[in-house]
């Protein structure tokens, strides 16, 4: 079984046990690019940039649906 949120790119986890990046805030990265992408190719940009908190919470659940997905592959 794999890990929920291993980290996303390859560390030493001996000598450096918490750094690097989790693979959830890596997918989540990479989903609000397209997000916000979509979005202002269709000319919405008036407003958006203050709408932080929906862009975040949306983004991240396409995150948690990936690693969902990740589980039952």
């Amino acid at each position: 079984m794999k890990p929920q949120n291993p980290n996303a790119f390859p560390t030493d986890t001996v000598q450096e046990p918490y750094s690097g990046m989790k693979l959830r805030d890596y997918f989540a990265a990479k989903a609000m690019q397209g997000i916000m992408s979509e979005y202002l190719s269709k000319g919405n940009g008036n407003g958006y940039w203050s709408d932080y908190d929906r862009i975040a919470k949306e983004a991240y659940q396409v995150a948690d649906e990936m690693l969902k997905q990740r589980e039952e592959v």
